[in-house]
């Protein structure tokens, strides 16, 4: 079994799932809590990088840590380049 950085990637477009997103975040992080292991991490990246970082580096390196990834499928998600990257990279 590989050693993931994250649990989850949450990939979404922030003006249509943004509120979405932290929510799914949020329960992720109160209900599925695994006895006897460290918590879950999540990466949702608005709580995850920091200003300065570089975001496409940091994104593709979450990405490729990650084990799952959850994509909130908007119209603006699948029409954003953003997005489409990061399904790209995780493909």
């Amino acid at each position: 079994m590989a050693d993931y950085a994250y649990s989850i990637f949450i990939s979404y477009h922030h003006r249509s799932s943004g509120k979405a997103a932290l929510a799914l975040e949020r329960a992720l992080r109160r209900y599925a809590k695994p006895l006897f292991r460290p918590p879950m991490r999540v990466f949702r990246d608005e709580g995850q990088i920091a200003a300065g970082q570089p975001l496409k580096e940091t994104i593709k390196s979450a990405l490729e840590k990650s084990e799952y990834l959850v994509y909130i499928a908007t119209r603006e998600a699948a029409d954003s380049p953003y997005v489409s990257e990061e399904l790209d990279i995780w493909c």
